[in-house]
C-alpha cells in the first residue's frame, strides 16, 4: 500500500514491508528542531532492537506543515505539538484557509517545552515590555511555537510593536546574528528541562546572555491562553553561564507527542512504544533530552486537554492497558 508522494516526494509506507520484512513508518519531523534529535535517537534504537518495525523520518518546515502532510496522506505519523493540533481543530492560523479533515491518533509524549525570552547581557532590555523596537528572534515563522508566542503577545497587545524588529533567520544563523550584534533577544526553550536546542547552545557558547524578566502582562497573557500553561522554573542550569538575576523564570509550557495514523498497524505502534519504554538508556545515548519513559506518566502527560481529546492509537492503548496505565477517560481508536 503506497500513499501519494506529496511535496517531499516520499511515499507513506505504513503496513508495507521494509528491510527484513519490517513495517516501515514514515514520521514527519520539523527540520532543525529539538524534536529532530529526539526522533533520530528513537529511530536508531528502533532499528537496532526490532525486526518488526522501522522508522523513516521526513523533514518538514513546521508542525502545521506536518499536520497538513498527514491530512494529505503523505506521511504515516508525525511529531506534533498540542498547540498545533488545537490550532488545526479551531481552523486558525495556517489552517484558516485549509481545514484539516484527518487527524492522527494520539501516541505518546516526547517533550514538554518551556519557552522563555533571553537577551544579550550587554543589551539595555530589562523586561518583555522592552521587546518592542528591539531586534529579536521569535523562532521560524513556519513553527507552531512561533504562532504560540505571537498569540501570547497579541493577547497582551504588544505584538504589533514587536513584529517590525523580528528576524526570520534560519536557526543555524542565530548564533552569528547574536555575536555580530544583529539580535538583542530571542525566544529560547528547553526540552524536558534537560537541555536547550543545539542552535541555542551555540549562542550560549558565543554570547553573554541573561534571562529577560517577564512582566505581569506577559504572564497574564500566557495564563489566559488555553493552549499553553504558565510555569515558573529555575532554568539556570540549562545554560553554561551565569544567566543574571532573574530566577525563577516565567515561561510558557506546551507539549509534543508522537501521533500515529490509523494506517499504522497496532503491532507496529505497540513495538515502537515498547522500545521507547524499555530502552530509554540506549535512546538517551543519542539524545540526553529524551524523556524517561520508564515512568509511563511521561508518555501520557502530553495528551491533549479534555476539550480537544483525540483517540489513542490502538497499539499504544494495548501497551498502556498491558501496563495498567490506561485511563477510562481516554478513547481507544
Amino acid at each position: 500500500m503506497l500513499k501519494a508522494t506529496g511535496a517531499l516526494g516520499v511515499a507513506g509506507l505504513a503496513g508495507c514491508l521494509g528491510d527484513d520484512d519490517a513495517t516501515t513508518v514514515s514520521v514527519g519531523v520539523v527540520s532543525g528542531s529539538a524534536a529532530a534529535d529526539l526522533f533520530a535517537a528513537l529511530r536508531r534504537v528502533v532499528d537496532n532492537e526490532s525486526d518488526e518495525v522501522q522508522i523513516v523520518t521526513e523533514e518538514t518546515p513546521g508542525v502545521p506543515a506536518s499536520i497538513q502532510m498527514y491530512d494529505a496522506g503523505d506521511i504515516d505519523a508525525l511529531g506534533v505539538t498540542n498547540y498545533g493540533l488545537i490550532q488545526a481543530m479551531e481552523g486558525e492560523g495556517a489552517f484558516a484557509d485549509q481545514p484539516i479533515e484527518e487527524y492522527a491518533h494520539q501516541g505518546f509524549g516526547l517533550a514538554i517545552y518551556h519557552f522563555h525570552w533571553v537577551k544579550a547581557a550587554d543589551s539595555e532590555l530589562q523586561t518583555t515590555d522592552d521587546l518592542a523596537g528591539a531586534d529579536v528572534y521569535a523562532l521560524p515563522p513556519g513553527w507552531s511555537f512561533r504562532a504560540m508566542i505571537e498569540e501570547v503577545h497579541r493577547t497582551e497587545g504588544t505584538w504589533d510593536a514587536i513584529e517590525p524588529g523580528v528576524s526570520n533567520a534560519d536557526p543555524g544563523d542565530v548564533a552569528d546574528a547574536f555575536a555580530e550584534g544583529r539580535l538583542e533577544a530571542a525566544l529560547s526553550y528547553s526540552t524536558n528541562l534537560l537541555g536547550i536546542p543545539g542552535f541555542y547552545s551555540e549562542v550560549d557558547a558565543r554570547t553573554d546572555l541573561e534571562f529577560l524578566e517577564a512582566t505581569d502582562g506577559w504572564r497574564q497573557a500566557v495564563e489566559d491562553n488555553e493552549r499553553a500553561t504558565l510555569d515558573e522554573q529555575d532554568l539556570q542550569d540549562l545554560y553554561d553561564q551565569d544567566m543574571g538575576p532573574v530566577n525563577p523564570v516565567s515561561n510558557a509550557q506546551t507539549s509534543l507527542q508522537l501521533a500515529f495514523g490509523e494506517e499504522v498497524p497496532d503491532e507496529a505502534a505497540y513495538e515502537i512504544t515498547r522500545i521507547s519504554h524499555e530502552h530509554v538508556d540506549d535512546i538517551r545515548e543519542g539524545s540526553s533530552e529524551y524523556p524517561d519513559h520508564t515512568d509511563l506518566n511521561f508518555m501520557t502527560d502530553a495528551y491533549l486537554p479534555e476539550a480537544y481529546q483525540l483517540p489513542v492509537h490502538g497499539g499504544v492503548a494495548d501497551f498502556l492497558e498491558e501496563h495498567d496505565h490506561w485511563d477510562d477517560s481516554w478513547e481507544r481508536a
